[in-house]
């Protein structure tokens, strides 16, 4: 899992919207910040099956939608999401206006380690679990997943709500339970997400509700509804939706039905949840907004602009992505020391894809490294050290006097190759590699189906270049800085 620290001035990439509760009354804003606003299956089947009356609306302070699990005599478990609480009534049937289907809740609890869901990773507990007095009899179940799941990318899901059906900002009064089927287009540990760039897929009023896979009784929710972004110059939620996958949150699903201790966050997460205020983050952030090209970067891309952003402010991604390096690098670097919520974050800034030079580099050039990243020309000097500028620009001459001095012997010549001056060549990945050949993990980010891409250039890294990062984000993985109530 890649853990962001969004600073509270940033919205990145695409605006992300809570996928979840709609106001029963007018449509909200524009998300300039996206909270618990609600989503609808837009172009979705209108579903009157009995079957799937396990899929219910939830009214509160906003609309949501979400999943009967668990019936017994005395009670009956809802699963939704944890922007969606608090909730105070549930309407179970194909048509939410059955007033002669509704029941009061008695309880509902969120994942303690959701939050206020202001980063990336307290969206990754976006998950509650609402507790209706009795037997539900009107309702069905649908089974949870277990603790895994047999996701792949490619693999073809159906997605439920009750949300609006024509679009964010368009009002809408719809009462109907709507699926659609949907295809993973990318996959976390923690969860799942489609594109959406076709018109269709959920939006307001169906955050909560179920991505499910699989048929008859092998039927299982495998996913809930949490955000969906929106692509600049189109109809809001028509970017890249993305659901917790329940088989990451049994820790708190089973906890909370049992009644027994909530699963808290580790001191690593805790630490990067209160990074974006501490000294050192703070000032990463305002060296961002001071930069001409980092600050028109953010902009550019929370207005949706994607690749037109990354080509236009090149020597601002360095800085942009620093910020977002913050918590796991800098502030909170001893509590994650070895923690999963920080895996993938390089040492040094930048990872090489040559093993032996980039232990080298971690070794004896990790500051000099780590300064060029995060300065805007350094950082595309390291991936294309020929850039005018580059033998002027001393943050990265200091890496690569630092380079020439200890790690030359290090470079070696298979994939990743390294050019003169010690930093990865931009050079297309070979088609074949010598198995004698250390391979290379560096991936190169094309254009994504949601019609965000981002240029090549830039410092190569092991597994996911920055400029892949920044694509990551562009594409939806990271959300916006701050939240509202529907």
């Amino acid at each position: 899992m890649r853990a962001f620290v969004v600073p509270s001035v940033f919205l990145v990439g695409f605006v992300v919207s809570s996928a979840a509760c709609a106001s029963s009354g007018e449509a909200p804003e524009s998300l300039e910040s996206t909270g618990t606003v609600t989503q609808p299956v837009i172009n979705g089947t209108i579903d009157t099956s009995a079957t799937n009356n396990a899929v219910v609306q939830l009214q509160g302070d906003g609309l949501c939608t979400g999943t009967v699990f668990k019936k017994t005599a005395s009670a009956t478990w809802i699963l939704t999401a944890a922007h969606c609480v608090p909730t105070s009534r549930v309407y179970v049937g194909p048509d939410s206006s059955n007033e002669l289907a509704r029941y009061n809740v008695a309880s509902y609890v969120a994942d303690e380690r959701y939050g206020d869901g202001q980063s990336q990773l307290s969206l990754d507990y976006d998950v509650a679990v609402v507790k209706v007095d009795g037997n539900i009899v009107e309702a069905t179940e649908i089974e949870l997943v277990g603790t895994t799941d047999t996701l792949a990318v490619g693999t073809g899901v159906t997605s439920y709500g009750y949300g609006k059906t024509t679009g964010y900002d368009v009002p809408d009064n719809n009462t109907r339970r709507r699926s659609i089927d949907r295809t993973i287009a990318t996959l976390t540990a923690t969860s799942l997400s489609y594109d959406q760039g076709d018109g269709k897929g959920i939006c307001a009023g169906d955050s909560g509700g179920p991505v499910v896979f699989g048929t008859g009784a092998a039927r299982r929710v495998v996913g809930v509804h949490s955000t969906v972004g929106n692509v600049a110059g189109q109809e809001q939620c028509f970017g890249q939706a993305n659901s917790i996958r329940v088989s990451a949150r049994h820790d708190f699903i089973d906890a909370a039905v049992a009644g027994t201790a909530l699963p808290q966050l580790g001191a690593c997460e805790a630490c990067i949840e209160d990074a974006s205020q501490s000294t050192t983050c703070r000032q990463k952030r305002q060296k961002c907004q001071a930069d001409t090209e980092c600050a028109a970067l953010a902009d550019c891309l929370q207005e949706g602009g994607g690749e037109a952003c990354i080509t236009q402010y090149e020597k601002g991604i360095g800085p942009y992505l620093d910020v977002f390096e913050c918590g796991c690098a800098d502030a909170c670097a001893t509590q994650c020391a070895g923690q999963t919520a920080c895996a993938d974050v390089s040492k040094c800034g930048v990872a090489f894809n040559r093993a032996t030079y980039n232990t080298c580099i971690e070794t004896s050039c990790c500051a000099e490294v780590d300064a060029a990243a995060a300065d805007g020309l350094g950082y595309v000097c390291l991936g294309a050290p020929t850039t005018a500028g580059c033998a002027t620009n001393a943050k990265y001459q200091a890496f690569d006097a630092c380079s020439k001095l200890n790690c030359d012997t290090k470079k070696g010549s298979s994939s990743g190759s390294t050019s003169s001056s010690g930093t990865p060549e931009e050079e297309e990945q070979p088609e074949e590699e010598s198995p004698s050949e250390e391979p290379s993990t560096t991936k190169r980010a094309n254009k994504d189906e949601g019609g965000c891409s981002v240029s090549t250039t830039g410092a190569q890294t092991e597994g996911r270049s920055p400029a892949a990062l920044l694509f990551a984000i562009c594409a939806g993985m990271a959300i916006r800085s701050r939240r509202r109530r529907a």
